[in-house]
């Protein structure tokens, strides 16, 4: 039978040679006409000013050039090939056909021809007609192509990152304060416990080493039917499908009495089977032992496989279930006999996501308050939950599109981190979440964000630790300047448990935190930060969102003017992946370039504020003038200027660095080599803008007559350094 295919296969492949030699002039001739052809009509939009016919025939030779040496170089090239070994043209074809058909060719296509060349160095090596020094030569360079291949592979890459300066980190803060480390265990005994199904194929904590038994859920209304097979493959992994998932979670919460407010962690997307929830250990164990009930949930089967990736299609059934988790919550506290029973201060939830458990818990939040499915307004809605805050670490901000879901919130707490170096959201896309956030007049709450430079996306879960891309991307990333996985993990202890306090507890001690990185600095590893703060108490006299006439601000009666700078234009700020949506706000861009020697007046640009105006904001001489700025010049690492207020009495002017010393520029290198345009991820600067806060008392300091009630005018002299141009955003009282 066998002997009778090979047969058939040899007599077909036959005729199909004959038939290929039979026809081989009328294929040359017909290759080489369409060739012609083609390379002449691209040469048609060629006119070099000589009479026309003069470029046609300069065109046709050009083109008669060109086609004939590539087939005469092809010829050649066969004629060569013929005199080839053949089991070398085999490997030399077959590596060309499959590195045409593997995925990720910039790994795979490099790799396996520089394989074939070691293989290639080996044979000529161990020909018996080589002698023992061609031999060695040809074995030694087959090796070391094979050392540094893997070696540039599995190496971390280098630190060319911004060294930390001593101007920054020992600078000088004109009210520092100081608070206790909120990184450090608190006065709870902390348990845990698992809940779910009860019927987990993999794990034992979600099959028979649960404590409480939920009851699975269909998520099929609101996410779009996946293929057959697909769906079939996720059903053969995990037991169960879209309409029957499960509601598992791992706990850890306080041993005692009282009520405690609850926290809710979600991962985002990873490997389905490299499972993420555990992740959040080290926060879970630090928050239970302060007096907080944590749960981070299992969504692991909604996470990509080796076969298939959501896409973001997911993201619906990621919220909801999040919401679903909270009623079996609600109904546990209202159950005798629970672990919970009374417990849980359900007036008191937070909700944390990473990455894409990051739009989720936004998404989240949105959702609790409607009354139907948007999607569908035949499902209700029934869960009104007071989720109080959200945190999001590395948020993509995918769902900005859905204008169904507009994830836009009011008086809601936020707490923001992002990393300068991951390498996964490279972009800062939750400032966009921080901008939408709005508070009514006088509302307790508060928004802050925290830009880490040294901080990339994984290792705030030590599941996925250093690396941000799965393989084979994971081999081309530059992580040798990345903090220590302690490091990271210790900032995002410090900032959500201050956050959580604050927010959740009403402990105020920790709100210079969260407004200042720079009352942490004796806590927070060395690094460079960036960070943003608002709350209820801001009267905003321009933020650049009402028009785009430079010379207006928002507050009415209020008007702008400059001089002397080379760039004066208010622009929708944008972020480093150069997508349309950008940081979701305008903000005005400034830039001078002063003549040292000249004797002109520095360039200016200034606020001018009625009387009717000023005391719509309230000013008072223990408030601050606060606004928010970003360097955007590609050469000047420093950002310093005076800023002067102008009072009926006089004017009073102070040094930006009297008050603030801000980070350099922020470059970043994410890729081990350059010719990988895609992994370099862009321009290398995010342009993020930071909260500075001056306190009227300085300047009354500086000038016992100054009155804050009498300010006229708001000017930004750029004096201090030669050249520059920074973006301003949002100036104001507090």
């Amino acid at each position: 039978m066998l002997q009778e295919v090979k047969k058939r296969i040899k007599l077909y492949v036959g005729k199909a040679i004959a038939v290929l030699n039979q026809s081989s002039k009328g294929a040359l001739a017909g290759s080489m006409a369409a060739a012609l052809i083609c390379i002449f009509y691209l040469g048609s939009v060629v006119h070099t000013g000589l009479p026309f016919l003069v470029d046609l025939l300069i065109i046709l030779l050009v083109s008669l050039l060109i086609v004939g040496f590539i087939y005469a170089c092809s010829f050649y090239l066969y004629r060569g090939i013929l005199k080839i070994n053949k089991f070398t043209v085999t490997a030399v074809i077959g590596t060309c056909i499959i590195t045409a058909i593997l995925p990720d060719e910039r790994f795979n296509r490099p790799f396996i021809f520089l394989e074939l060349i070691s293989g290639i160095l080996i044979g000529i090596g161990f020909n018996k007609k080589s002698n023992w020094r061609t031999k060695l030569i040809f074995i030694f360079l087959a090796v070391l192509i094979n050392i540094l291949v893997f070696a540039s592979l599995f190496s971390k890459g280098t630190d060319r990152s911004v060294p930390v300066s001593e101007a920054y980190w020992k600078q000088k803060m004109w009210n520092p304060v100081m608070i206790s480390d909120p990184s450090q265990k608190g006065i709870y005994p902390v348990k845990r416990l698992f809940y779910g199904s009860g019927t987990d194929k993999w794990r034992k904590e979600y099959g028979k080493g649960i404590s409480l038994k939920t009851d699975a859920v269909d998520a099929s209304p609101y996410m779009e039917p996946w293929s057959h097979v697909k769906t079939y493959l996720r059903r053969s992994y995990w037991g169960f499908d879209i309409k029957a998932l499960p509601l598992n979670a791992r706990v850890w919460y306080p041993e005692g009495t009282g009520s405690f407010p609850l926290v809710l962690f979600v991962h985002g997307n990873h490997l389905m089977t490299d499972y993420s929830d555990p992740g959040y250990e080290y926060l879970g164990e630090l928050l239970a032992s302060k007096g907080f009930i944590v749960a981070s949930i299992d969504e692991n089967f909604l996470n990509q496989s080796w076969f298939d990736d959501y896409w973001f299609n997911e993201m619906n059934v990621r919220a909801w279930l999040i919401l679903k988790h909270l009623e079996y919550w609600r109904k546990w506290n209202g159950t005798a006999g629970t672990p919970f029973s009374g417990k849980v201060d359900l007036n008191n939830i937070c909700l944390i996501g990473h990455s894409r458990g990051a739009d989720a818990v936004a998404m989240a939040a949105v959702m609790n308050t409607f009354d139907h499915y948007p999607y569908d307004g035949n499902i209700p809605f029934h869960f009104n939950f007071s989720i109080k805050s959200i945190v999001q670490i590395a948020p993509p901000d995918k769902q900005l599109s859905n204008i169904e879901i507009p994830l836009r919130m009011t008086n809601m707490n936020y707490l923001l981190l992002q990393g300068s170096h991951d390498q996964d959201i490279y972009y800062n896309a939750g400032v966009r979440m921080y901008n939408r956030i709005k508070f009514e007049p006088g509302k307790n709450a508060l928004k802050t964000s925290l830009y880490i430079y040294r901080a990339n996306h994984g290792q705030f879960n030590t599941v996925w630790g250093a690396t941000d891309n799965a393989f084979p991307d994971q081999f081309f990333m530059n992580s040798g300047a990345l903090l220590k996985g302690e490091d990271q993990r210790k900032i995002a202890k410090i900032y959500i448990s201050a956050f959580l306090e604050a927010t959740l507890k009403g402990r105020k001690e920790y709100i210079p935190l969260l407004k200042d990185y720079r009352n942490g600095f004796n806590l927070l590893p060395k690094d460079y930060y960036i960070s943003q703060y608002e709350d209820g108490s801001f009267n905003y006299i321009a933020d650049f969102e009402e028009d785009r006439d430079v010379s207006t601000a928002t507050l009415k009666g209020c008007s702008i003017e400059a001089a002397g700078l080379d760039q004066w234009k208010e622009i929708r700020l944008r972020l480093r992946n150069n997508e349309e949506a950008g940081q979701g706000n305008s903000g005005v861009l400034v830039g001078w370039d002063n003549d040292t020697s000249s004797v002109k007046p520095a360039p200016y640009y200034a606020i001018n504020i009625p009387d009717t105006a000023l005391q719509k904001v309230h000013p008072d001489t223990a408030g601050h003038l606060f606004f928010f700025i970003a360097n955007n010049s590609d050469h000047a690492n420093r950002v310093n200027f005076s800023i002067q207020l102008k009072t009926r009495s006089g004017s009073v002017i102070k040094p930006l660095s009297d008050f603030f010393i801000m980070a350099p520029l922020l470059k970043t290198e994410l890729a081990k080599w350059n010719y990988l345009p895609d992994l370099r991820k862009n321009m290398p600067v995010e342009r993020v803008l930071q909260y500075i806060q001056i306190p009227f008392s300085a300047f009354k300091a500086a000038d016992p007559a100054f009155q804050s009630s009498q300010i006229e005018q708001i000017k930004f002299i750029f004096d201090k350094e030669p050249t520059g141009a920074i973006l301003i955003d949002r100036i104001g009282i507090n």
